[in-house]
């Protein structure tokens, strides 16, 4: 069906369900921006993951957040998932005339069947093709949008208001900050603003593929005092605390270990007053990206892959941020991705070398 026909000033409570990492929702930022501008009456509520829903808390267009729990991969079998529909759908059915799904990328959370309990009239998704566990989640829409190709994933996120009949405006993402929560932050770096600046570093990542060894980033860590005066701030959850003890401990002065102690707008806080960003490809990777700090990001993700075809890197193209991207220069199969083999094999010198070239200073 043709969404373009609906007539907008009938929609007056729309849900968007938005079940993926703090990353994506950044990314969704701008939707949600764009929906506010055209519908300014509506009233937009949105259902994350607990952790994720605090960012958007913060959204100044959003007028309710509700917090789910996550739904753990061991958990993404058929009667666990059924009876997590049942729980926490009978809550929001019948409230909403839009309900939307703005995730084009396969959906490993059943949002779509969150989406059909809510039997909004209108029930937005992005047409799948890749299916997990034969779960197909088309039949869950009464209108289906394609997915345009090789597009940043904020304006793949904006096809949602052009399914409207809705020309949509910027893609920036943003992060919102309020001026208790950065003072917050500031007390939290407690120290004069560093001759190099401060330079966010982060050592986690929600997948252990995705994380660069720890005795490498404290390499990077001296290298970054050394080289550029810099002191790093080490950011990662509580997960990540050995880690940051262990690079604390080798580079004293030269970082402040944050890891585990800030929420999630504290976070957002600190990367606003830093100058750089160096790590692994997560969510405080899109708060730099969206507050204009530069991003080395580390990952063991090919360029083009069948295999993780959602994972590129073309997401910075609708951020107006110099950012570099550092992958493996060998070939690795989806087992070495997946058992950290290909993170691994990126050297000190090379995200060293990456670093120089984005702050355009001289190799050494």
């Amino acid at each position: 069906m043709d969404a373009s026909i609906i007539d907008k000033t009938l929609l007056s409570n729309i849900g968007v369900f938005r079940l993926d990492n703090i990353g994506d929702g950044v990314l969704t930022s701008a939707l949600l921006r764009n929906l506010r501008q055209e519908l300014p009456q509506s009233r937009i509520t949105v259902f994350a993951w607990e952790g994720v829903a605090k960012y958007f808390q913060t959204c100044p267009y959003v007028n309710s957040t509700v917090a789910l729990p996550r739904i753990a991969p061991s958990q993404r079998q058929e009667p666990e998932v059924q009876a997590f529909i049942d729980k926490f759908g009978q809550h929001f059915s019948g409230a909403f005339d839009l309900a939307v799904n703005p995730r084009s990328a396969p959906d490993h959370y059943y949002a779509g069947l969150l989406v059909a309990r809510t039997e909004a009239e209108y029930r937005l998704g992005f047409r799948q093709t890749d299916f997990i566990s034969d779960f197909n989640p088309n039949p869950c829409y009464n209108y289906l949008i394609n997915t345009p190709p090789q597009r940043p994933v904020t304006e793949i996120n904006l096809e949602v208001l052009r399914a409207l009949g809705i020309e949509p405006g910027s893609a920036s993402p943003e992060v919102w900050i309020d001026n208790l929560t950065q003072q917050r932050a500031d007390e939290l770096l407690d120290r004069e603003e560093p001759a190099g600046g401060f330079c966010a570093v982060t050592i986690g990542a929600a997948d252990p593929f995705k994380i660069w060894p720890c005795e490498q980033f404290s390499e990077i860590v001296s290298f970054l005092a050394a080289r550029l005066s810099m002191v790093s701030v080490l950011i990662g959850s509580g997960e990540d605390r050995e880690c940051g003890e262990f690079i604390k401990h080798h580079n004293q002065e030269s970082c402040i270990d944050l890891t585990g102690r800030t929420t999630l707008s504290e976070l957002a806080g600190v990367v606003k007053r830093c100058h750089l960003y160096v790590g692994n490809d997560t969510g405080p990777k899109h708060f730099a990206a969206a507050l204009g700090v530069p991003v080395v990001e580390i990952t063991g993700l090919p360029e083009v892959s069948v295999d993780f075809p959602y994972d590129t890197g073309v997401y910075f193209q609708a951020y107006d941020v110099r950012n570099v991207i550092i992958r493996p220069t060998s070939f690795f199969s989806r087992q070495e991705v997946v058992s950290g083999q290909a993170i691994e094999s990126i050297t000190v010198e090379v995200v060293e070398e990456k670093i120089q070239e984005l702050l355009g200073l001289q190799l050494d």
